[in-house]
């Protein structure tokens, strides 16, 4: 399993959830970007 942020479980559990339904719109992206951005790093390692 990967070792995740709290953080980037929740916002990827947000994600999946939005997909699901099929409402991620542009909006989302934009928003979850400002959370992203800062957190990039621990995001990439935790996926490598």
């Amino acid at each position: 399993m990967y070792n995740w942020n709290p953080k980037i479980q929740l916002l990827e559990e947000y994600f999946v959830m939005k997909m699901e339904v099929g409402s991620l719109d542009t909006t989302d992206i934009l928003e979850s970007a400002r959370f992203f951005m800062p957190n990039f790093g621990t995001f990439w390692r935790g996926l490598s």
